[in-house]
């Protein structure tokens, strides 16, 4: 890989008074619903083509669930939200994914519903949902989850988390193993086969992300784009660069200076059009999207903390010269709501965010897409889209459940229909119906979907070097290998003998 690409144009970046743009569109590997059935499971993204037919019923996959019911026991399903916030169109809850009460003409809202009656029927079981706030360390989620299992009271049946305080109940042995389910089949196409590899601790699997939730998916990193200013700029082949591979860092800095507009006052401000615009996340976005995490797990199924090499962090800090010196980066790291503004004011041509983004979106009248993450350079392979922790959503069955053939029928279940059935409407409805209007931003958007990513080392990481990370993006610096030294040595304890001792207890 060649690691100082951006450095050798750094100059040019920094003479920008505004940089960074283009529009584009991406394309995406051959539909799997001309596939086979049986070879779905090898499909990376592990959803049906969106837009298309559902599938007739024979040409399901089957679940390999038992013909059973369960006198309508019932399903009670615990979900994390955050400030309180319980209404669909949230920040932090922008479409509800576990339960509704009735059909509302929202499409999303129906077809969970529709899901969860069809589940409910065929099973004999009743699902139902309670929110919990994860606001603080010492959460009311987390202290009703911990109070559940000591008095073995059996209130949920299901609960979701967001990864980065998963580990904390999975060190506590709170957690049912799925992967010894004999009704859950892991390697199925409605689990994210990145989300199991990346959430197995031993030989175990405690946690994963289905096609039952949608959070996950609205926590996934991308790039929105103004259409308006890529082609009043000339960009209208950006479709066939990404098709081919080759949207890159380096592809984008290079229409960047061509789509930097000042109003000729030679002053950066609202008055002009930015390049871009983005939260301290944006730096893990670039990091993950270059193909880079900073720990992977292992043979053994302990995490394997893998930055700290000079590969590693060159490329961090080239990421951070790219958005903490240029002078088209619009940093809101104070001010998370200033960058969709923006955007929808027409001020930014590029806004770094997640999917879920859209919904904020929604009154903006001029035409925009959306775009994978960058390449970090031309010998990538892949395209690499972070799925968010701090909004990302993962399920997993509490250990003091009573009847665990049930939850798992139904987790099972659920999960399987919603590959069918919630995740098409959601795709088709909440995306395409607004955001992309067109076949290749539809095709793009499976490239995204396609390509989710997690990444271990940021929510196994308890030294807050993570959190360090992030915070130099508002300190204006890029000075990674000082940041490692100073938390070398603890990442070091953490994850090569902390971690491997503490799961090696699990199993």
């Amino acid at each position: 890989m060649k690691k100082h690409w951006i450095t050798s144009i750094l100059a040019l970046i920094l003479a920008l008074t505004m940089v960074l743009g283009c529009g584009l569109t991406v394309g995406c590997a051959d539909d799997p619903a001309e596939d086979d059935p049986s070879d779905e499971q090898e499909q990376t993204g592990n959803t049906p083509t969106s837009g298309e037919e559902i599938p007739e019923e024979e040409q399901r996959i089957p679940t390999d669930l038992p013909e059973t019911t369960f006198d309508n026991a019932e399903f009670h399903i615990f979900q994390w939200t955050v400030s309180g916030q319980y209404t669909p169109g949230t920040r932090w809850m922008p479409w509800e994914e576990g339960d509704v009460d009735q059909d509302t003409g929202d499409l999303i809202n129906d077809s969970v519903f529709d899901r969860n009656a069809t589940v409910e029927e065929q099973y004999q079981v009743v699902i139902s949902m309670e929110y919990g706030n994860v606001d603080n360390v010492d959460t009311p989620y987390m202290t009703s989850v911990r109070n559940n299992h000591n008095t073995g009271d059996d209130l949920y049946q299901l609960i979701t988390l967001r990864s980065l305080q998963s580990c904390e109940l999975t060190l506590e042995l709170l957690m049912t193993d799925m992967s010894e389910s004999p009704y859950i089949d892991l390697s199925k196409p409605w689990w994210n086969q990145d989300s199991v590899a990346s959430l197995r601790t031993g030989d175990s699997n405690f946690w994963a992300s289905s096609e039952l939730l949608i959070r996950d998916k609205g926590a996934t990193a991308c790039i929105f784009y103004n259409a308006r200013i890529a082609e009043d700029n000339g960009f209208t082949e950006f479709y066939e660069l990404a098709d081919a591979g080759d949207w890159t860092m380096e592809a984008l800095c290079e229409a960047a200076e061509v789509c930097a507009l000042d109003n000729g006052d030679g002053v950066v401000d609202d008055n002009d059009i930015w390049g871009a615009v983005c939260g301290d996340d944006t730096v893990n976005y670039l990091y993950n999207g270059a193909g880079l995490k900073f720990a992977e797990i292992n043979e053994a199924g302990v995490p394997e903390y893998l930055f700290g090499d000079e590969e590693s962090i060159t490329v961090l800090k080239d990421i951070f010269d790219y958005v903490m010196y240029a002078d088209f980066y619009a940093n809101t790291y104070s001010n998370l709501k200033c960058k969709e503004v923006k955007f929808i004011n027409d001020n930014v041509l590029f806004f770094f965010g997640m999917i879920k983004d859209v919904t904020t979106l929604r009154s903006m009248t001029t035409d925009y897409g959306v775009l994978p993450i960058p390449k970090y350079d031309e010998f990538q392979d892949n395209y690499s889209s972070l799925v968010w922790m701090h909004h990302d959503s993962v399920l997993g069955i509490p250990a003091v459940v009573k009847n665990q053939d049930m939850a798992q029928v139904v987790l099972e279940a659920l999960s399987a229909e919603s590959y069918y059935t919630v995740y098409r409407d959601f795709y088709d409805t909440v995306i395409l119906g607004r955001s992309a209007r067109d076949q290749q931003s539809k095709e793009m958007l499976e490239v995204v979907f396609n390509t989710r990513s997690y990444d271990p080392g940021l929510f196994w990481d308890n030294t807050n070097f993570s959190g360090a990370v992030l915070r130099l993006s508002a300190k204006g610096t890029s000075d990674i290998a000082s940041l490692w030294g100073a938390y070398s040595t603890a990442i070091e304890k953490r994850f090569s003998d902390d971690l491997p001792e503490l799961i090696a207890e699990l199993n």
